[in-house]
């Protein structure tokens, strides 16, 4: 069984205009406030392509244990900052 295509921010890419928050229906992306939000980082935990990549303070995260991959998202970035990838968590998520 193939695992599910999930969005993924390319924080290279965002402008931070927080599009995507507003879009979601899922309430599955959020502001890393700080360093001890608890919700945040589950992006490391995710996949093994986030190993190194820093996360910094303000950055835009997705909370995967919430998102349904709508693609409401990558729909709604003009700045082509989020992607789909294959889930490569264990159970793809499911």
């Amino acid at each position: 069984m193939s695992n599910r295509n999930v969005p993924l921010i390319d924080m290279a890419l965002c402008v931070k205009c927080r599009e995507c928050i507003k879009t979601c229906p899922q309430k599955a992306i959020i502001v890393k406030e700080n360093d001890n939000n608890p919700q945040c980082a589950k992006c490391v935990k995710y996949c093994l392509l986030m190993e190194n990549l820093p996360c910094r303070p303000e950055d835009i995260c997705i909370i995967y244990d919430q998102c349904n991959s709508c693609g409401e998202c990558i729909n709604v970035c003009r700045y082509g900052a989020i992607s789909w990838v294959e889930d490569c968590r264990e159970g793809g998520g499911k």
